[in-house]
């Protein structure tokens, strides 16, 4: 099975079988966890992608642009996704140095739960710093702010593709 990397959808978002922590950071979204909703919210917001298996997503990832050189990117996984997290991994490396560029963000800034382990290790991967933790930030929970800034785009290894999304033909 192989990962294609495609546009993002809104209906993508509520076919993912999302794993439970990715669930629980959609209680506190602004849509009031209707996935579909906050599919159409990130599809108007900013450059995003899907990533599909045998045509069904197994992880989407964006980023919402904001004020001025700022996005906040942001991310939906289902649990099938640790079976192809090193190919979607590499294709969200390649793709955030061509988006920050194309956009010409200087910094892209992400929220994840505290307790979300695996997410905060991904985006350090991704080379975003922790810049701290924000106490009872939403629905009650914690999350920490990481971000990235464009003089850190060096940093990380972006595998030397162009970070383009593949088109599908639908």
């Amino acid at each position: 099975m192989r990962l294609d990397i495609v546009p993002f959808r809104p209906e993508h978002a509520a076919e993912l079988d999302l794993r439970p922590l990715d669930s629980l950071g959609l209680t506190g979204a602004v849509c009031g966890g209707d996935p579909l909703r906050l599919g159409r919210v990130y599809a108007a917001g900013g450059p995003a992608f899907t990533g599909l298996v045998d045509g069904r997503p197994v992880a989407c990832a964006g980023i919402v642009l904001g004020a001025p050189g700022v996005g906040d990117g942001w991310a939906l996984t289902g649990v099938e996704v640790p079976h192809f997290a090193l190919s979607f991994c590499r294709a969200f490396s390649r793709m955030l140095p061509a988006l920050m560029a194309e956009w010409h963000l200087v910094r892209v800034q992400a929220l994840v739960l505290e307790e979300h382990a695996t997410s905060r290790r991904w985006l350090e991967r991704l080379g975003f710093e922790c810049e701290g933790l924000l106490r009872r930030f939403s629905g009650g929970r914690n999350y920490y702010i990481y971000a990235r800034l464009s003089d850190g785009l060096s940093n990380v290894d972006g595998g030397g593709a162009s970070g383009r999304i593949h088109r599908d033909a639908g």
